[in-house]
């Protein structure tokens, strides 16, 4: 199986390599700095394996992800990251990536992980994400009516400013709405919110 690297750290491609050396039927073809390389290359050489960072240069690895799925050429694609926040690994995944592992985890782990994408099996990251299996959750009982009519829209995917039309309200309050909405939900962003919470019915 023919595999490209693509990560912004020497020593991480270096590393990557020396795992993979370990396992006879995988071969690289390739190691990229950045996310433009990586859709270039993949574009032109069709790699069987993609091993990319979600941290890149140029473009990130959820864009790159987008950009070779709308091409048509996404191959199965293993995302890592030294950090990720949980909305980045359910987008890598809705996004089409095979598996997403942290840097941190045993090679083993990350060797397992490749080897799966190789053989097309599908690669369960419950060991390292447990949020996965839990389905969104309801909105809670304690947002006040206009909260949750904000949060509503949200989830249904309406910016600030559509949700300030149709409400009849300014777009600063809006706002001022939604940041309360987002601390009692123990969220940080709108897609956070939109990934973790489901719609009600009005």
């Amino acid at each position: 199986m023919r595999v490209l690297l693509v990560d912004d750290h020497g020593i991480v491609l270096q590393g990557l390599e020396a795992l993979l050396s370990t396992a006879d039927h995988l071969e690289i073809v390739g190691k990229c700095v950045n996310g433009r390389e990586a859709v270039d290359f993949v574009t032109a050489d069709a790699p069987d394996i993609l091993i990319l960072d979600l941290g890149l240069p140029e473009l990130s690895g959820l864009e790159v992800l987008s950009v070779l799925a709308d091409r048509g050429c996404l191959p199965p694609t293993i995302l890592m990251a030294a950090t990720a926040e949980e909305w980045e690994v359910r987008e890598a995944l809705k996004r089409g990536a095979w598996g997403f592992v942290m840097k941190d985890q045993a090679p083993m782990v990350i060797l397992d992980c490749i080897q799966a994408a190789a053989a097309g099996q599908p690669w369960d990251p419950e060991p390292a994400f447990g949020f996965l299996d839990r389905g969104p959750s309801r909105l809670p009982s304690d947002l006040t009516a206009r909260e949750r009519q904000i949060a509503r829209r949200v989830i249904q995917g309406q910016s600030n400013k559509a949700i300030a039309r149709t409400l009849g309200i300014a777009e600063g309050t809006v706002k001022v709405h939604l940041h309360r909405a987002f601390k009692k939900l123990g969220v940080g962003n709108r897609v956070q919110l939109a990934m973790g919470f489901q719609e009600e019915p009005a």
